[in-house]
């Protein structure tokens, strides 16, 4: 002190930023906050496109995500439905209905369509139960034969089932599902063959 004169305090030091990774953006493989990204190629391409193509692309990527399975392994239309409906199969396990209909013999995968009911719950769990669904048909490999249509009836107890276990569920099923698909093949040959000739010939009396 001089002359009764105090000297300034010195405020407090500026806080720096914390720039060490929290544990979850270890786990995720994240970059240290602060660090400077290098963009991907796939970054560089999106970035040269238009704004309209770019939303095209995110939007078909998400639809790719979410549905795991592409347009050609899905039943899409409601005449197709109503085919499966009528001439499939019946399969029942403790969450499904699934209907197994024979198509036209051309080697191409197994179809899937899926039908959940408000029974099942709200729309949110609607959806989240047919991305389990596809998700769990994606991984079933061999368990659906090709040229093979499969509508998949979900029930309530469907909606708490996790990829994993609606595979374990049809799995144990497999036996009834190998047996629906031969009775299918065989009800496809039976339509598909021609009417006995003469049959509509006989001479009226």
């Amino acid at each position: 002190m001089v002359g009764g004169s105090r000297e300034p305090r010195a405020g407090p030091e500026p806080r720096r930023r914390d720039t060490r990774p929290t544990l979850r953006e270890i786990r995720q493989g994240a970059p240290p906050r602060g660090a400077r990204t290098i963009p991907s190629n796939t970054d560089r391409e999106r970035s040269s496109l238009p704004p309209d193509a770019a939303r095209r692309q995110d939007r078909a990527a998400r639809r790719r995500s979410s549905q795991g399975l592409g347009r050609e392994r899905r039943v899409r239309s409601r005449s197709e439905f109503q085919r499966i409906q009528r001439e499939g199969r019946r399969v029942t396990t403790p969450s499904f209905v699934l209907l197994l209909a024979a198509r036209e013999a051309d080697g191409a995968a197994a179809r899937l369509g899926i039908t959940a009911s408000k029974r099942v719950g709200n729309a949110v769990v609607r959806n989240r139960v047919k991305r389990v669904v596809r998700e769990a048909f994606r991984r079933s490999g061999t368990l659906f034969e090709p040229d093979l249509d499969v509508v998949v009836i979900a029930r309530a107890a469907a909606a708490a089932l996790q990829p994993a276990q609606v595979l374990d569920e049809w799995r144990a099923a497999q036996r009834r599902l190998l047996k629906a698909a031969r009775s299918a093949r065989e009800d496809s040959k039976r339509s598909a063959a021609p009417a006995p000739s003469g049959a509509d010939d006989a001479p009226s009396p």
